[in-house]
């Protein structure tokens, strides 16, 4: 709880429907709220060297809880500076609230909204930060492998911005995950969004044969580079380099006839 006696009333103003006090004080009272963001020191040093050159005012926004809402950064350099910090309590405010508020000034990373879901617990991001560390692919691509979600383009981000993200299968994301690591020796950009989404289609493919595929990529991948870009001319080209070689009956095809044509 916030301690009034090392504040000062400062003055009111109407939200809500309510009037809200507004207090400064001259010591850091305030606490992090759990979940929010960690605070970069690189931000709070630029807002000490604003200080510098112009006088604003600014006020803190915190809860019932001495939890800092929006301004932590602000608040940072504050107290690094000296300043008298000016601040508003808005009652019952917490995490989702403050994630709105921090849209309006620096946004959240994928990063921070991961870190964010890990400490308040939620089992589903724990598994996604384990698995991101593991197979070290970016943010979308991990996403889509634990989600499964490749052909309408995967989950939002406010899916994962707002903790609604869900794993469906994590043993076959991991066994996709490993399959694709097999690449790496060959190719390089084997964690390339467009290749992964290419190469989860030969994966679901019922006929797919694996070592076929990475012994293609060794003899073929140098043609990929620098001349693939888009998820069809991945499928177009790993299709022939797969099928080289073999008997029409035995050929697998991932394309139909009209998609070739579109890619």
């Amino acid at each position: 709880m916030i301690n009034y006696k090392k504040c000062e009333e400062a003055g009111s103003i109407a939200f809500g429907g309510k009037t809200l006090k507004i207090y400064t004080t001259n010591e850091d009272i305030f606490k992090k709220q759990t979940g929010n963001r960690e605070v970069r020191p690189s931000h709070v040093k630029k807002l000490i060297k604003s200080f510098g050159k112009v006088s604003l005012f600014t006020l803190i926004l915190v809860n019932e809880k001495g939890e800092v809402l929006d301004g932590q950064h602000r608040l940072q350099a504050m107290v690094d500076v000296g300043i008298p910090i000016t601040f508003i309590v808005i009652p019952k405010y917490g995490l989702e609230e403050t994630k709105v508020l921090n849209d309006f000034d620096l946004n959240w990373s994928t990063d921070a909204q991961m870190d964010s879901y890990v400490e308040l617990g939620y089992d589903a991001y724990v598994t996604y930060k384990d698995f991101k560390d593991q197979y070290k692919f970016k943010h979308s691509v991990s996403q889509q492998l634990l989600v499964d979600k490749f052909a309408d383009g995967g989950i939002t981000s406010d899916d994962f911005k707002y903790g609604k993200f869900k794993i469906k299968d994590l043993n076959k994301s991991k066994r996709y995950a490993s399959m694709l690591h097999d690449f790496s020796g060959s190719y390089k950009k084997f964690g390339v969004r467009s290749f992964v989404v290419a190469m989860v289609d030969f994966f679901n493919h019922p006929e797919y044969n694996h070592q076929r595929m990475v012994y293609a990529m060794e003899s073929h991948s140098v043609k990929l580079n620098g001349n693939v870009k888009s998820v069809s001319e991945y499928k177009i080209s790993l299709n022939q380099y797969y099928n080289h070689g073999l008997s029409k009956k035995k050929r697998l095809f991932i394309m139909s006839p009209e998609e070739i044509l579109k890619g």
